[in-house]
This record gives structure tokens, sequence and C-alpha cells, in this order.
């Protein structure tokens, strides 16, 4: 029982603590167990089962030299504690790790473990071997509900992570309205406008649109920053329950990124205008590498998904008009 939660997550180690409570409510904790393993500094001082009342576990340690037999009354597993101690070993001057090494016990529990192993490892006459007719207990789409609904959940409980987005994205739209602040009613005449002289001015003087730029890209690189301590944890509880067979790793995508029709149209826009681009860029490390060849290694947008990003672009147009025939059709606001 050392540590039985290690390594799990929040519903798997409720779930042990949980059993754990209920057989330490019976006051047959000790006894609700087949077999221990008793180690000391790293060494070995019992294996084996327990039996009937600890009959087993008693049995072996009263015949060690020098062990005090145990009372009617005196609880197992709190005997057992007591004669192993180091303090009660270095008073009797034996090494309980030693004798249980030579000892005829470890003998015999070897050659009953290697027996079991044998008599398991031969299939039952007429048994079958274990078969599932699928790999998940659940569909895909009900694996991508409960993903979805994880996902959900998730987001609105950190509200570290949200009050920040949110105060950010006040903070900028603020300095936005500031920066462009009646813009609207200088009016520049369109000859103008598209003169070179109007041109020329306009990239030689230091303008607005830089400082969006940078505000934008502080933007950016913050919310990437806010996100790598959630994208870490959420991983781990992914490979967890990956792991356990809960879903498959594509509903999790699809929870995840795929879902987002933004998503689509973001891969579509750049996958579409750097895909097959073939000027060379200079990159640290790897020298001159064309675009197409950054945008797939470093961005993740390949071009041999644009047919796919095209019918889900087709889909999410026809499903939209769809949506609008059925609301034209079907609404009524001048009812009421």
């Amino acid at each position: 029982m050392d540590e039985p939660t290690s390594g799990l997550d929040t519903r798997a180690a409720a779930i042990v603590m949980r059993t754990v409570r209920n057989t330490v409510d019976t006051g047959l904790n000790f006894e609700a167990f087949d077999e221990l393993l008793l180690m000391r500094r790293d060494q070995l001082i019992y294996a084996g089962s327990l039996r009937h009342h600890s009959n087993q576990l008693v049995e072996y340690f009263q015949m060690l030299p020098g062990v005090t037999r145990i009372k009617d009354v005196h609880n197992p597993a709190t005997w057992m504690l007591e004669v192993s101690s180091p303090m009660v070993e270095a008073q009797l001057g034996e090494d309980f790790a030693m004798i249980y090494a030579t000892s005829d016990f470890l003998v015999a529990s070897h050659r009953k473990n290697q027996e079991l192993i044998k008599e398991l490892r031969t299939p039952a006459p007429g048994s079958q071997d274990l078969h599932f007719a699928t790999t998940y207990s659940q569909p895909f789409f009900t694996q991508c509900n409960a993903c979805l609904w994880k996902q959900g959940s998730s987001y609105w409980r950190h509200p570290q992570y949200n009050v920040v987005r949110f105060l950010m994205t006040t903070v900028i739209g603020i300095i936005f309205g500031i920066i462009f602040w009646d813009k609207g009613q200088k009016l520049v005449p369109i000859p103008e406008s598209h003169s070179s002289k109007s041109c020329l001015e306009s990239t030689t003087r230091p303008d607005e649109y830089a400082w969006c730029y940078m505000l934008l890209s502080c933007f950016l690189e913050e919310q990437i920053h806010l996100r790598y301590t959630l994208v870490s944890v959420e991983r781990t509880v992914f490979y967890c329950e990956k792991a356990g067979g809960m879903y498959s790793p594509l509903p999790y995508v699809f929870a995840q990124y795929w879902g987002s029709p933004v998503a689509w149209m973001l891969y579509g826009l750049i996958t579409s205008q750097l895909g097959q681009n073939e000027n060379l860029v200079e990159v640290p490390g790897a020298g001159s590498v064309p675009v197409k060849e950054v945008s797939k290694s470093d961005m993740g947008f390949g071009y041999d998904l644009l047919h796919y990003v095209t019918m889900a672009h087709v889909t999410l147009a026809v499903l939209f008009s769809i949506v609008f025939a059925c609301c034209i059709k079907f609404l009524k606001f001048q009812q009421r």
C-alpha cells in the first residue's frame, strides 16, 4: 500500500481511496488481503499468503529464533510489525532478510509460484482467447461527445487563464480604439490615396499599423506562454486515459482542435499560400530551406491535406446554408 495513488488521475485516485476507506471501515483491513510483501531497507523479510487469521504469517515468524509468541488477543498486523522491527532484530542479533533468503519457506514459495505460472500458461480445455468486438467500449460519436464535454469543462475551470485572456483582450481593444480614434472623420480622396506620394509618405513615417502589429505579436506570445501549463497538464491526463483505453486519439484531437471551423480556415489559408512556395529562407542551423518545408515541419501545415481542408470548407458552407434556409423557413419573428 505504498503510495497507492501515484501516477493516477483524480478520478482513479478517488476510486482507490474509496476502496481503501470501505475496507478500513470493516475493521478487517489486514485480513482483507490474500498475500503480504514485507520489506525492510529494500530487503525482503516475508512474501507469501496470509491464510485465515494470518496463520501462515504467524507460524513463519514464530519459527524464528528468539521471537516472542503472539498472544490470543493480539492483532497479527501489530504483532508482525513489532517482532520485525530493527530494534528487535538488533536485540536478537539476527538478520531477518538473510534468514528469509536461506529459508525453506522461500524455496517452497518459489516452487509454488512456478507451478502456478505453469498452470496458468496452459489454457483450459474448451477455452477461447479473450476477444472484444470493438477496441473501445463506446462508439466514436460518444467518445467525441465525452471529449468535447471534458474540454468545455476544463476551459471554464481555469479562471487564472481566462481572466488574463479577458483582461488582455480588453486592454488591447482600448489601445486599438485610442490609436484609431477619430480616423474615420479624416476622409482622403481616392486619387490621393492611390498616388505614389501618399504611398511613399505612408512607408516613410511611423504609422499606427506598426503599433497594431506589435500589440498583436505581444498578445499572441503571451497567450502561447499561458497555454503551456494547461497543455502540459492535459497531455499528462491524455496519456493516462489513452493507456487505459478510455477513448481513441482521434476524438480527442477533434474535440481539442479540428472541431473548430477556425482551425480549418486557418489551415486552408496558410497551406494554400505557403504550401507550394519554393522561395528559400534562412533557418538557423539548417541553412536555406524552402518556405513550404518550414511551413510543414515547424508549423505543421502540410500541402497534402489541402484537399481534405477544401472538402471541410465546402461542408461548412453547405451546413451553414442549410441552417440559414431552415431558419428562414421555420423561424417567424412576426408571430408572438
